[in-house]
């Protein structure tokens, strides 16, 4: 009972990340519509009062912004609603802060590096909103209609790379495992011979496709320990969930840095941007640590029976295999063929 229990909240877990999914056709990769609309945010409940916060802290940003041109010294005020904004932000309904942490959950990553990957991604959405918004007014001289065109690219290139990402955690985390595990129980008996010591393989015959996938090379089943999980840090997987998601500046800080470089405030308005970076990326980590503290509990009720911890194991990287796979065919098809952009 303990341990489906622990199976049983684990999958919650997964399907609290999940709850991002009806209105990613309105969400940008952290966060809530345009702060001003906030189309597709239910009128009520939690995610009714996150976009509220949302908005009172967005008017703060241009009030502040303003006051700036009169008072230098309000420019400590600006970064922290700043900062108050982007935690808000990544609170909301969105399919950033659900890639992350089902992309460390599909990859059994810990906890420290759910939140490295968390930041940096953040980060970089930060960073890009920066220089795309720098480039298409100093240099290149856009027009509102070629910013909003240019948007809408990052937007696809974002949905079509979060669904390569979800592909590709389908393939290696459910159909190869499984492919594997099969031919494994085809096999027979084989013998080694290696500097005169004869070692006998274990017959994977009719063993569970989870069992067989997990056999080591002395053909036992060692139940996973959750303070080492993970394994040699995969800096390509890594990229990868970070590019898919930071590639889509937030319009929040788009529009603040229009806003900045409109006022003659272009560092007021990147130390905006990067104190937004940081409020979402640090609720962004706090939601991966949840999951990745979901993931150990169920662990902890599985024991020390091997086939439980698989199973816990499994059924996490299965679940967020599956959610970044089901976002990734949602986003492009809003993205592709939907019609209107995604706000973000």
């Amino acid at each position: 009972m303990r341990r489906t229990a622990g199976l049983v909240g684990l999958v919650a877990a997964a399907l609290v990340v999940a709850s991002a999914v009806p209105v990613l056709a309105q969400a940008g990769p952290f966060g809530v519509g345009t702060p001003e609309a906030g189309a597709g945010v239910p009128s009520s409940g939690v995610f009714a009062w996150v976009a509220m916060k949302q908005n009172e802290f967005y008017r703060g940003l241009t009030a502040g912004l303003r006051a700036m041109r009169a008072d230098p010294n309000a420019g400590a005020w600006l970064v922290v609603l700043s900062f108050g904004y982007g935690v808000f932000h990544a609170a909301g309904p969105g399919h950033g802060k659900a890639v992350i942490t089902s992309y460390v959950l599909a990859n059994r990553e810990t906890l420290k590096r759910g939140i490295l990957l968390s930041m940096i991604s953040a980060l970089v959405q930060g960073l890009v909103a920066i220089v795309f918004v720098g480039l298409a007014v100093t240099v290149f001289r856009l027009t509102a209609l070629q910013m909003t065109d240019a948007t809408t690219a990052f937007e696809r290139t974002s949905a079509a790379a979060i669904l390569g990402l979800g592909l590709w955690l389908a393939w290696t985390k459910i159909v190869a495992p499984g492919l594997a595990a099969r031919r494994a129980s085809r096999a027979g008996p084989v013998v080694a011979v290696e500097s005169g010591v004869v070692d006998l393989a274990i017959d994977t015959t009719g063993m569970s496709a989870a069992r067989a996938a997990e056999l080591c090379a002395c053909g036992q089943v060692h139940a996973p320990d959750p303070t080492t999980l993970g394994g040699p840090f995969d800096l390509k997987k890594a990229l990868a969930a970070i590019a898919a998601v930071g590639i889509r500046p937030c319009t929040g800080a788009l529009i603040v840095l229009v806003f900045a470089f409109a006022q003659g405030l272009p560092f007021a308005g990147v130390l905006s941007v990067l104190a937004m970076a940081l409020g979402t990326g640090i609720t962004v980590s706090a939601l991966a640590s949840i999951a990745v503290s979901a993931r150990a509990l169920a662990l902890r009720f599985a024991g020390d029976d091997e086939t439980w911890s698989l199973r816990v194991l499994r059924t996490a990287e299965i679940v967020g295999a599956l959610i970044v796979l089901a976002m990734g065919v949602l986003l492009a098809g809003a993205s592709f063929f939907g019609g209107a952009p995604m706000a973000g």
